[in-house]
């Protein structure tokens, strides 16, 4: 397997596409693993692409409606203890 020592846009865009191929797709993953300006680059590209998908304020306001929904709120991280009756004359 070669490693490329630097990324195009081109591949950079198959990449984020998900049109590479299983072989090109791991050699730019292991670039990204080990090249910090690689990952910055890939992290401006998407941001890029997410500003571009963006429209403009929504007029009728229904833009929530397809937001994705929140993830659910964990859980105790123990569970609750059972009621037990003060004694009498315990206050």
């Amino acid at each position: 397997m070669t490693t490329p020592t630097m990324l195009d846009d081109h591949t950079m865009a198959a990449f984020i596409s998900g049109t590479l191929s299983e072989e090109e797709r791991r050699e730019v993953i292991h670039l990204l693993l080990h090249d910090d300006e690689a990952r910055d680059w890939l992290h401006m590209a998407c941001e890029a692409l997410a500003a571009a998908r963006e429209e403009g304020p929504d007029p009728a306001g229904y833009a929530w409606m397809y937001m994705a929904p929140r993830p659910p709120a964990p859980g105790p991280d123990r569970p609750a203890l059972r009621y037990a009756p003060s004694p009498p004359g315990f206050s």
